[in-house]
């Protein structure tokens, strides 16, 4: 807020017509000439123009006569204080007298300020105006009109000598007024070629604005005022281009009389300069990233011959290289403490005289090296700039690799011992396939043999009785051979998994002894059964024991020859905390025997000492293999002991938890003896004719009457169909057509009817995995024999459905 005093200086100094002024000179700059109101109107300028052009406008108008009068002045202001009059070409009010008084205020090394007071003292030269004649007036005009020209002549110097562009032309009318050499140049015109407005649009269809409105926005400046800033692309005839940034305004100069005003600033180099610290701001930001991943960065200019280091992790090498101003001793300590590589080579790595070189076609170049007490690292020189530029600086860059390669050797030392253990796994293989076509062959000649001999020798009933013995002992050697390859393909697939039971491991020992005392006793070889045990019930997989009891003993039995002896035995010794004891289970035979170079190769897959060719002996090789994953599955314990020409020893030590036996011999099982199937019907759901054969002819054995569906939609119709009461049970194959046995059994399970709903169905199937058993209970069957059907174990399964059933009143989803 004005105080009173200020306020009443202002009204003095404006009524005496007295004007404040203040100069600015500054090294390397125009000189700035700041007016308040009463100065601006003294002058006759326009209030909004800059502060330089006040300066040149002022100094424009001085009489021509007193111009070296105000110079001298100027000069004294410098050391003193002064004061002159002058005459002054007022641009509206004409010749006045002025009396200017000033005083320096301050000087520094770049910068001065001037300050004074400028007065008109025109009124006070009156008298001696009127006293003028004609002539003189007519002179005094004449000088006027001069200082005009001139001043209009000083303007366009000043203009032309700008570094900017200018030009402006009238709206309406489009006619240019002015147009600078720096726009010509612009607009890649030539300085003495003149232009009309409509010439010079033609041009401009060239020009290229990055923003899309540009165009939309210039077409809009219609009113005094009006205006926009923007930026330009001009082209040139030797195709480059220049940028530009124009600022376009409509002023009123008054009389209706609109003129549009563009000045041009040239900022190609500003632009290049942008482009150019936005490409150090990127390869900064990439230098602060790569000091993140690596251990040691450096920052080299070659030119200069210096280095910045960008980052350090605890990395012991260069530890004094800042304190040395030389990187090259540095680089000496990778020779000095290098291991495994060759002197030669790290030294050829860090010659710096020929890096660019090296670097010519390249953006980085890298090296791996052992150091002592640090392990491998690797290093990098990674060109700053493009490749087609001149190399000036460079990044070194070090990494700790130690770990890194330690895994990748680990690695690549683990994928040699897999190709190895898969050529081997694949000569195996081979070898088994080759062996277990000859072995597969062998059993299929003998069935075919002896199946053409039976129609030979029809009539002679002893020796068709031998044919069919042989064809069966055949079969049975075949189902042993697709049962090992199956079960060995289902444990390799993680098929297989530990299904754990109540049993009677005497039960078990006493069915497996019987299972192959008759192929024992045919051979001539006697057999001996030993049982010390305390608990005879037990929890585990008993399947899973049963296979590999009977594989063993197959085995002893393959190779044992007539006379020779078989024996297995049973020890429980108890030991252990969680009610479980160790079961040791061991069978010795007095057959030919294994040689010690091959026993430790006895459980790998299709490995055999010898094959059948040489042995006589047919076998895929996967038996024991069988054997130790089963075992292994079990969380048991196998080993082996043999000796050629004297026998083998193999032992099995697996823990089974103990519990009191809680079944005896059930009332059912005793029952089961005489069970008449009169009256019963069945009905047999296969696709297969021959199968179907067989099956009908098995069923029709035991005393049922059997019906046959081809497949498993035709099984649900005749269900559907057929009376309540018509059929007792169903016996349902799996992979069928139309629709599949476990579809099949779902719909029937859906049906309103009970008696329909409640059938009990088996499931009759070349599907043999315990998995697949199980899918078949939770389909809603009732049990599951797998093909080819053994005639005792399909009697016993229907035995067990209608004593249970008699009993029961039935129950579904049973296992038998």
């Amino acid at each position: 807020m004005k105080t009173f005093d200020d306020a009443k200086k202002e009204l003095i100094f404006k009524k005496n017509k007295i004007g404040t002024w203040e100069l600015i000179i500054e090294t390397g700059k125009d000189p700035k000439l700041l007016c308040d109101e009463t100065m601006d109107e003294l002058l006759g300028v326009e209030t909004d123009i800059s502060a330089e052009r006040k300066y040149i406008f002022h100094r424009s108008h001085i009489d021509q006569s007193d111009v070296q009068i105000f110079e001298a002045y100027a000069a004294d202001l410098m050391e003193r204080p002064s004061e002159v009059v002058y005459r002054y070409l007022h641009p509206t009010n004409g010749l006045m007298y002025v009396r200017c008084c000033g005083v320096k205020d301050f000087e520094k090394s770049t910068r001065t300020r001037i300050c004074g007071t400028h007065q008109d003292i025109t009124s006070v030269m009156s008298p001696k105006l009127r006293n003028y004649n004609f002539s003189d007036i007519s002179r005094i005009n004449n000088y006027i009109e001069e200082r005009r020209k001139y001043s209009n002549t000083l303007y366009k110097n000043l203009l032309a000598a700008q570094p900017n562009g200018f030009l402006s032309y009238t709206l309406p009318g489009r006619r240019i007024l002015m147009m600078n050499d720096n726009a010509k140049k612009m607009y890649d015109i030539m300085p003495d070629e003149i232009l009309d407005l409509d010439r010079l649009a033609e041009k401009s269809t060239r020009i290229k604005y990055p923003e899309k409105d540009t165009i939309a926005k210039l077409r809009n400046i219609k009113n005094p005022g009006d205006k926009h800033r923007y930026t330009a692309v001009f082209p040139r005839r030797d195709g480059s281009e220049v940028q530009v940034f124009v600022n376009t305004e409509l002023v009123d100069l008054g009389n209706n009389n609109k003129v549009v005003i563009s000045t041009m600033q040239d900022i190609t180099e500003i632009d290049e300069l942008q482009k150019k610290n936005r490409r150090l701001r990127e390869q900064f930001d990439i230098i602060k990233s790569l000091a993140q991943v690596y251990d040691l960065l450096y920052y080299i200019s070659l030119k200069e011959e210096r280095f910045v280091e960008m980052g350090r992790k605890n990395v012991p090498i260069f530890s004094d290289l800042l304190e040395r101003g030389d990187f090259l001793p540095g680089f000496e300590k990778f020779y000095e403490i290098s291991e495994e590589v060759k002197k030669e080579e790290v030294a050829k790595f860090f010659d710096l005289n020929t890096i660019k070189e090296r670097l010519k076609d390249k953006n980085q170049i890298s090296m791996q090296m052992k150091l002592k007490e640090i392990g491998w690292v690797e290093v990098f020189f990674i060109r700053v700039g493009q490749t087609d530029e001149e190399l000036e600086n460079l990044i070194f860059a070090c990494r700790n690799i130690d770990d890194a390669r330690n895994k990748e050797l680990a690695y690549k030392n683990a994928l040699i011992a897999a190709a190895e253990k898969s050529e081997a796994a694949n000569k195996a293989k081979t070898t088994f396939l080759l062996n277990m076509s000859h072995d597969i062959r062998t059993p299929m000649n003998a069935i075919i043999g002896y199946t053409d001999l039976i129609k030979r020798d029809y009539d002679d009933k002893e020796k068709t009785k031998r044919y069919v013995s042989n064809i069966r002992i055949s079969g049975q050697i075949m189902l042993s051979i697709i049962n090992n390859v199956l079960e060995m393909a289902k444990i390799e697939n993680n098929k297989d998994f530990v299904d754990e039971s109540q049993f009677d491991i005497v039960e078990l020992i006493d069915d497996i002894a019987a299972t192959i005392q008759e192929q024992i006793s045919s051979k001539g070889i006697i057999f001996v059964k030993t049982v010390e045990i305390i608990h005879k019930s037990v929890i585990g997989d008993r399947l899973k024991l049963t296979q590999i009891l009977l594989n063993v003993l197959t085995n002893a039995m393959k190779y044992t020859n007539c006379g020779g002896r078989i024996e297995i035995s049973v020890k429980e010794n108890v030991a252990c905390n969680d009610g479980k004891s160790e079961f040791e289970i061991k069978v010795e035979d007095t057959g030919i025997g294994m040689s010690e170079d091959y026993l430790p190769h006895i459980f790998e897959m299709f490995s055999r000492e010898r094959n059948q060719t040489e042995s006589k002996i047919d076998g895929t090789g996967l038996g024991l293999s069988i054997v130790k994953k089963l075992s292994d599955m079990l969380g048991g314990k196998i080993f082996v002991k043999s000796k050629e020409g004297v026998g083998t020893a193999i032992t099995l030590s697996v823990p089974l938890k103990t519990v009191e036996l809680t079944a005896d011999k059930t009332d059912n099982e005793k029952s089961l003896d005489g069970v008449s199937f009169d009256g019963k019907r069945a009905l047999l759901v296969e696709d297969n004719d021959l199968n179907a054969e067989i099956g009908m002819e098995f069923l029709e054995e035991f005393g049922l009457t059997v019906d046959r569906a081809v497949n498993g939609k035709d099984c649900v119709e005749i269900i559907r169909d057929s009376d309540s009461d018509c059929y007792d049970i169903i016996f349902m194959d799996i992979q069928m057509p139309k629709m599949n046995g476990y579809e099949a059994t779902l719909e029937i399970r859906k049906m309103a009817d009970p008696l329909k709903s409640n059938i009990p169905i088996v499931a009759m199937t070349a599907n043999g995995f315990r998995e697949d058993e199980i899918k078949s209970l939770n389909a809603g069957m009732n049990a599951h024999i797998t093909k080819p059907i053994n005639r005792n174990k399909l009697k016993r399964i229907v035995e067990k459905i209608f004593v249970k059933g008699a009993e029961n009143a039935f129950r579904r989803n049973t296992q038998y």
